[in-house]
C-alpha cells in the first residue's frame, strides 16, 4: 500500500483558496478540493504486515493530539476520503497536546515543479514535525518542501493567482496517516 503522512488544511481555508482561483478562462484542471493536503513524509510503498508497527511509531511522535497515545484506525468512511474519513485519536477535551500542536499555518504564495506541477506554499515551519516523523519511521532525513498542490497542468493565470496568494490562517490540530490508491485518499490514522 502506498501511504504518507500529511495534513488536510480545514475546509473553508481550502474553499478559501478554491474560490481565488476560479478564474474564467484559465486552462488548469484543478484537482479535487477534498485530496487537497500538504504532504509531511511520503512513505512509498508499505507492506501491510508494515501498518500495525508504522501506526504504533507515529503514535509516539509530538503530534498535535499529543506523543505516545496510539491513534484509533479504522475502514474509510467514503470512496473520496478526505480528512474526516478514518478514526480520530487524543481529540478529547484536556488531553495534553503535543510540542507541534498549536502551530499557526496558513498557504501563502505557490510555485510550480518543472513548468507543470502547481502548488500553493504553506507559511509556518512544518520541519521540526516532518524530522520527527521521518525519524520515527526509520527513513532517511530529507528537507521538506511543504506545499499543496493545485494542479498538475501548468497554466499562467493560475500561477500569477497563485503567487501572491495570501489565504486565512489556521492552527495545525491534527496529522494523518493516509493511503493513496486508484486517485483517492484513505485516512487510516489520525494523531
Amino acid at each position: 500500500m502506498r501511504l504518507f503522512a500529511g495534513i488536510y488544511p480545514p475546509d473553508d481555508v481550502r474553499q478559501h483558496l478554491r474560490r481565488h482561483l476560479a478564474i474564467p478562462g484559465a486552462a488548469a484542471r484543478l484537482t479535487l478540493v477534498e485530496k487537497w493536503h500538504i504532504t509531511l513524509a511520503f512513505l512509498g510503498e508499505v507492506p501491510p504486515e508494515r501498518l500495525t508497527g508504522m501506526i504504533t511509531a507515529l503514535g509516539a511522535v509530538p503530534t498535535p493530539c499529543g506523543p505516545g497515545r496510539a491513534p484509533e484506525t479504522g475502514p474509510d468512511r467514503g470512496p473520496e476520503a478526505g480528512p474526516d474519513s478514518g478514526f480520530h485519536a487524543g481529540h478529547h477535551a484536556g488531553h495534553h497536546a503535543g510540542h507541534h500542536a498549536g502551530l499557526e499555518l496558513r498557504l501563502s504564495g505557490g510555485g510550480d515543479f518543472h513548468g507543470r506541477v502547481l502548488w500553493a506554499g504553506v507559511r509556518g515551519d512544518l520541519s521540526d514535525l516532518s524530522a520527527d516523523i521521518r525519524r520515527a519511521l526509520s527513513l532517511h532525513p530529507e528537507p521538506l518542501r511543504a506545499h499543496l498542490t493545485v494542479s498538475y497542468t501548468y497554466d499562467e493565470a493560475v500561477a500569477r493567482a497563485l503567487e501572491n496568494y495570501e489565504g486565512p490562517p489556521w492552527r495545525l490540530d491534527k496529522i494523518h496517516l493516509i493511503q493513496s490508491e486508484n486517485r483517492t485518499y484513505r485516512t487510516l490514522a489520525t494523531f
